[in-house]
């Protein structure tokens, strides 16, 4: 028993807009799926979320919790700069001995303490699997 062709309820979306809605989340990768619907109604395009949702998905990409980090200050922007200029002629060996004294505790003291600014809102990221 073979199923017929031309049964059940066609796509809303075209290829054409497959490849859109896809190419807008990768351009954008922190965008929302109704951030993604947003754009596709300026163009002209009528779907929901959940469909942009669903071609994302068909597309491969997933939506995954973007990953935090701290918000650098200006004089903290400065200072890593620095130190990197400072430290970037420094051989393996160097690096080595760094390790070694972090191992053994004696660093511990030298480690500074900063204030992360953080976002209680997650936000998303989409990602190909």
């Amino acid at each position: 028993m073979e199923n017929k062709t031309g049964r059940g309820r066609s796509k809303l979306t075209m290829p054409k807009t497959d490849r859109r809605i896809a190419r807008l989340a990768l351009n954008n990768r922190r965008a929302s799926s109704g951030d993604i619907n947003k754009e596709l109604r300026e163009m002209g395009v009528k779907v929901s979320d959940r469909t942009v949702r669903r071609r994302l998905v068909n597309a491969g990409l997933r939506a995954r919790i973007a990953r935090k980090k701290p918000f650098l200050n200006d004089a903290q922007h400065q200072k890593r700069l620095a130190w990197a200029k400072e430290h970037v002629t420094w051989t393996a060996e160097n690096w080595n001995k760094v390790i070694l004294a972090m191992r053994q505790g004696s660093l511990y003291s030298a480690v500074t303490e900063f204030d992360m600014f953080v976002d209680d809102q997650e936000k998303i990221a989409f990602q190909n699997v």
